[in-house]
């Protein structure tokens, strides 16, 4: 896969999410660490910087201010509630659009926890 190649992405809300499913796209800009992707999903753009630091994984969001610890990249419960609790009001499905770019990004860049 060429660094700029797209891969589409599944994203599944929760309860009180409408619509409770919605697809979005991945482009690659690093595929090293820290790993780096530009995810798009339901009409807003998120810059994701991820990877290892010494107590874990950690997440930045530039283009939205957010910066959190995550746990295993497929962890979406924890993920989400360290997304919510990095002091900005983001709407649930964006909070959900980014954890599950993560997800998808790492399955294919081997990255783990």
């Amino acid at each position: 896969m060429n660094r700029d190649q797209q891969v589409t992405y599944r994203c599944h809300g929760t309860k009180n999410t409408v619509p409770s499913e919605w697809s979005g796209e991945i482009r690659f800009i690093r595929r090293t660490e820290p790993y780096e992707i530009e995810a798009t999903a339901r009409g807003s753009c998120f810059h994701i910087i991820f990877g290892h630091w010494k107590n874990g994984g950690f997440l930045c969001v530039p283009n939205w201010k957010i910066g959190c610890e995550i746990v295993s990249p497929h962890d979406q419960f924890w993920n989400r509630e360290s997304i919510q609790r990095s002091g900005h009001d983001i709407h649930e499905a964006d909070v959900v659009s980014i954890s599950e770019a993560v997800a998808k990004a790492s399955d294919v860049l081997d990255f783990m926890l």
